[in-house]
């Protein structure tokens, strides 16, 4: 198997370096426990020169460019190291062209992390899921309206199984090993997993992503009043009414504006806002998670368990034991 491994300037070394040393293991484990192999054969490929300083300074010597009438059978875009997607289209735009040209011959489409903007430019991904990193989600999902986007899934795939997208940079290792898996069976992807330390239960993001709410989004609304009021008032017994009445709002008028501008109701936002302040004391404090519930403005343990599993898929004791540096402490 022919694999392009596209390298940018920005491309982030981790990335790179970690998937193609997946494969460089999995071809050397292989050509000693199979006795007709045909190893990947990865190959890194340029955009613009021959060596290409990518993010962080790192210098990568290419073995190829992307006009050089090749077509591959698996193409790998690695994340790209920009703080939007705007601004990845922007720069790197151009290069979707070329992916759908190879698609077109036959190629696979593989997206590690952020790379997933240059194959939703294509248009391939249309009416299909998709996912990248949690942190540019919600530019993703602004820009491709027309991707079913998967909040908590490590990677996806196109029904064709011809796309793949992944989530951060650590969960890019399950879709490597997936084509590893396919390619040389269970055996050795699950040494190649071993090996590198890849923990297979780690098999959502959901619990990454962001909730915090941009006021200023809603500049010169009510709306904006409304949500400075509901940050001041989640810890209390808070009601719908108190939020309408705070804006001189009827409740049913209110609550059709607010959905109409924020994409969900008042009573789902102040749960939002009560499970974000949940996860930075489980992330930060020593209190316990009942202290926790309590603090946040929930009173029933069931109700507080509910709502933030609905919005992490975890439940507080296990999202503290995800994400906690505690265990640090252990290891010294």
């Amino acid at each position: 198997m022919n694999v392009a491994y596209l390298v940018l300037k920005d491309s982030r070394p981790y990335s790179l370096f970690k998937a193609s040393e997946m494969f460089y293991l999995a071809n050397k484990i292989a050509s000693t426990q199979l006795s007709h192999i045909q190893p990947f054969n990865v190959r890194m490929i340029g955009f613009e020169k021959t060596n290409i300083a990518v993010s962080e300074g790192v210098v990568v010597t290419t073995s190829g460019h992307i006009n050089d009438n090749c077509v591959y059978d698996l193409i790998i875009i690695p994340s790209i190291a920009l703080t939007s997607g705007p601004e990845i289209i922007k720069k790197y735009g151009i290069l979707s062209a070329w992916l759908l040209d190879q698609y077109e011959q036959g190629a696979v489409l593989c997206s590690l992390c952020t790379g997933a903007f240059l194959i939703a430019n294509t248009g391939l991904l249309d009416g299909h899921n998709g996912t990248t990193h949690w942190g540019l989600s919600a530019d993703f999902q602004k820009m491709f309206p027309k991707i079913a986007y998967l909040q908590n899934k490590v990677f996806s795939v196109t029904p064709s199984k011809r796309i793949f997208t992944s989530g951060g940079s650590d969960y890019a290792s399950f879709l490597i090993l997936y084509f590893i898996r396919g390619k040389f069976g269970n055996n050795i992807a699950s040494f190649i997993a071993k090996a590198f330390g890849i923990d297979m239960s780690r098999t959502n993001q959901q619990f990454f992503h962001n909730l915090e709410e941009n006021v200023e989004a809603y500049s010169g609304s009510r709306i904006a009043e409304a949500i400075r009021f509901i940050e001041q008032q989640y810890k209390t017994d808070i009601s719908m009414d108190d939020i309408a009445s705070s804006v001189s709002l009827s409740n049913r008028h209110f609550s059709r504006i607010f959905k109409s501008e924020t994409g969900m109701t008042p009573s789902s936002f102040v749960k939002k806002i009560r499970i974000r302040e949940a996860r930075k004391l489980l992330e930060e404090s020593n209190c316990s998670v009942k202290e926790i519930m309590y603090q946040v403005g929930y009173s029933d343990p069931k109700s507080f368990r509910k709502a933030f599993f609905e919005l992490t898929n975890l439940s507080p004791t296990q999202y503290r034991a995800a994400v906690s540096l505690a265990a640090l402490e252990e290891l010294v």
